[in-house]
């Protein structure tokens, strides 16, 4: 298994490095754990193929987060999952999908 991925435009990182990566239309913005971003002309679906090796986690259509840095979650109602994501000392709310809840709690709880 390789140690790097590549993330377009000849940018090759570490996927320790990576902390989520949002959709922007046709382009995926890249938020690193140093706080740094990068906005790549590759799409979200290509960077998740490439991400499937490792410890990455679509919870909705337009994030994948690294379960590594993943800080706690709660399920509020089936309709209303939130997950808290922690990056560095700061957190954010992501919405978790409601068709993908289940396997975001198997991949989870393993």
């Amino acid at each position: 298994m390789k140690n790097v991925i590549h993330l377009g435009s000849r940018c090759i990182v570490s996927p320790n490095e990576i902390s989520r990566l949002e959709a922007q239309g046709n382009y995926t913005l890249i938020h690193f754990k140093d706080g740094s971003q990068l906005l790549s002309s590759t799409t979200l679906g290509v960077l998740e193929d490439r991400l499937s090796p490792f410890r990455f986690f679509r919870v909705n259509r337009s994030v994948i987060i690294n379960l590594n840095y993943l800080n706690r979650f709660r399920i509020v109602t089936p309709e209303k999952a939130k997950a808290q994501f922690s990056r560095s000392n700061s957190s954010k709310d992501i919405f978790l999908s409601r068709r993908r809840a289940a396997a975001f709690m198997a991949r989870v709880n393993a």
